[in-house]
Parts: C-alpha cells; sequence; structure tokens
C-alpha cells in the first residue's frame, strides 16, 4: 500500500528517528508505510519482520549487527501484531540498548507488553479519510469503485479494498459485514450506505452468518467475519430490515432510530 495521509506524523518521522519508535493505532491505514518512508527518507538499509515468532525474535536479536555497515544505518522494522509475550520479551534484549547505528520501528494494533512501550517513542496513528480510502484503492480499482467502497472502510483500507477486488460473493459478505459493524456503533451514515447495495441476496448472508455464529460452527464464514457483533445482534439487525423493507430510502436518522429499538 502506497503511503497516504498523516502528513504531520510523516514530517515528524522525517524530522528524526529515535532508537526505538512504536507507531500505534488501527489495522490497515499505512503504519507499515510510515515505518518504510521514515527508513527511506533517513536513507537507512531496511529489514522487515511480521509478526516474529520467539524463534524469529532471537533470529533478530542475534543477526543485530554491532558494527556499522558501510553505506550507513540500519532501520528494522517489526510488525508486533500477531506476536507472544516470549517473543516481545526477547526482543527488550534489543530495545533495550540499540546500537547507535539502528533505529527499530515497531508498528502494533493494538499496546505491545508495558515493558516494549516504556522502550519506545510512541505515535498514534488515526484513521483515514474517506477520501485518502479512496485514494489507496484508486491503485487498484476505477474512480468511481474506489469512491463507492471507500466509505466502507470507515477509514481502514483492507475491508474497502476486500469489497472493491472481490467476487459478486465477496462483495456481498463485505457489505453485510459493514453494515453490521455500522449497525452496532450506531453509524447511521455508514449503515444507510451500505444498504444502498442491500439485497434479499444480503439478508441470506447475514442470516446464515448468524446460524454459524450462533453454533460456532464456521462452514461458510470465519468467526473474523465481524468481529465484536453477536449473533443475537445479526438477528436484531435482520428484524429492524425487516421492519424497514424501504431502508434504501430512509434517512440515517431513521435507520438509527430503528436499531437503536432493536437492541
Amino acid at each position: 500500500m502506497r503511503l497516504v495521509g498523516h502528513e504531520a506524523l510523516r514530517a515528524e518521522l522525517e524530522r528524526d528517528l529515535l532508537p526505538v519508535t512504536l507507531l500505534l493505532g488501527p489495522s490497515s491505514v499505512g503504519k507499515t508505510e510510515l515505518a518504510q518512508h521514515a527508513a527511506r527518507h533517513h536513507r537507512m538499509t531496511s529489514y522487515g519482520y511480521d509478526g516474529p515468532s520467539a524463534a524469529l525474535a532471537r533470529e533478530i536479536v542475534g543477526l543485530v549487527p554491532r558494527q556499522r555497515p558501510q553505506g550507513g544505518s540500519i532501520a528494522v522494522i517489526i510488525g508486533l501484531d500477531g506476536t507472544t509475550e516470549a517473543a516481545q520479551n526477547i526482543l527488550l534484549k534489543v530495545l533495550e540498548d540499540p546500537p547507535p547505528h539502528i533505529r527499530f520501528l515497531l508498528t502494533a494494533s493494538r499496546p505491545p507488553l508495558p515493558t516494549v512501550v516504556s522502550r519506545a517513542v510512541v505515535y498514534r496513528v488515526s484513521l483515514l479519510t474517506d477520501a485518502q480510502v479512496a485514494e489507496v484503492l484508486e491503485q487498484h480499482c476505477g474512480r468511481s469503485e474506489a469512491l463507492r467502497c471507500a466509505p466502507l472502510g470507515r477509514g481502514r483500507v483492507a475491508p474497502a479494498l476486500e469489497a472493491a477486488r472481490d467476487s459478486d460473493g465477496g462483495r456481498l459478505r463485505s457489505v453485510v459485514a459493514a453494515a453490521l459493524r455500522a449497525a452496532q456503533d450506531g453509524d447511521g451514515a455508514v449503515l444507510e450506505l451500505a444498504l444502498r447495495f442491500w439485497t434479499p441476496a444480503h439478508a441470506g448472508v447475514l442470516r446464515a452468518w448468524a446460524e454459524e455464529a450462533a453454533s460456532a460452527r464456521w462452514v461458510r464464514f470465519s468467526a473474523g467475519f465481524a468481529p465484536g457483533v453477536t449473533s443475537d445482534q445479526a438477528r436484531r439487525v435482520l428484524r429492524a430490515l425487516g421492519r424497514y423493507e424501504g431502508a434504501r430510502n430512509a434517512s440515517s436518522v431513521a435507520l438509527s432510530s430503528a436499531f437503536r429499538e432493536e437492541r
């Protein structure tokens, strides 16, 4: 993903890089791209590791060179999502006292161990705007499709890109998942947008997911299809949709009211 947005944070990283930097924020908003941009700006040779296991963390510690290489400094970019506490504790060996020619750039969607956080300068990375998500999507699809799908990402690229890229079946799922999350959060504007594309096929996808979620037997879906949304909430969405068959023409205020009544 090409770096889009985060201008103030980008400028901060361009000014200076301290020994350990942690970019903390939602997934799929450009944290890795920010780290890579900073490394390029400071003309560093960069090495990337995503969700290292304990074994790989030991390799990273062992591979960190102790002498300045020819050509300048090194940036070690580590994605901490998916790492275990054991792996993070192993990485502390180099994070506590990094060699002077090395800069560690850590990324995470949720706070890592407090001991890791305490050794880093922490920068909060925000969600993208719909326009920025659309700008990224335009690298993969036409402008009209990018503008249509960008709001479904709710500030993140991956869900919007899934909606733009997938087959018709995948798009059905993307719209259903977006509607579920919006209904749960009371986000009437995103909900109204998702429902513009709503058909009986979408209701079928929602009903099937609710059944699998209730039984925890994932066949057509996965537990991550609509994270944080329960099967009971999905059924309330179905009931609300049944009460508002003309939902595609309803206002966001009316839709939000309907889902509040169902809670």
